[in-house]
């Protein structure tokens, strides 16, 4: 919410610094598996950069974080919740999908009511990231970020 009104206000600041993609995951993993330890939700994450990311970490975990509360949010009883870290055109894609009930189809991200939703798409748009949403089978968000460097072959 602070983060909401600081962005309204312009009062929103960015503290970037240069992230191994990996070590990213790897924290991410280590902060959300223990979420899903003794329920009816799977968590996967997978990673497939080995490269290096310039990004305000922590507005991207916060992100991340969203996407994936809703997700497990949008699961009624039994569901999956996976994540892909990979390297696609030069930049960092970030793609969170479920197979939960859904966004509705008439739904816009650019008018959503729901504060969570919004606070991600301001927070992409901050990052100078793209936003996609795909609704095939439950939901899936794929977030492109801009890298500096990158440990494409």
């Amino acid at each position: 919410m602070q983060e909401l009104l600081d962005y309204s206000e312009g009062n929103l600041r960015l503290n970037y610094e240069q992230v191994s993609v990996e070590a990213f995951a790897e924290s991410l993993q280590k902060d959300f598996e223990p979420h899903f330890e003794n329920s009816n939700i799977r968590f996967a994450l997978s990673c497939r950069s080995t490269g290096t990311m310039v990004v305000d970490k922590a507005r991207l975990r916060r992100v991340l974080s969203n996407i994936i509360t809703n997700s497990q949010d949008a699961i009624q009883e039994r569901g999956i919740i996976s994540v892909l870290i990979e390297e696609k055109n030069g930049d960092i894609r970030f793609a969170v999908e479920d197979n939960g009930k859904g966004i509705p189809e008439d739904l816009e991200l650019e008018s959503v009511e729901s504060l969570g939703l919004q606070l991600v798409s301001t927070l992409v748009e901050q990052l100078d990231g793209e936003l996609e949403l795909k609704r095939e089978q439950g939901t899936e968000f794929r977030i492109n970020i801009k890298v500096a460097e990158c440990g494409c072959s």
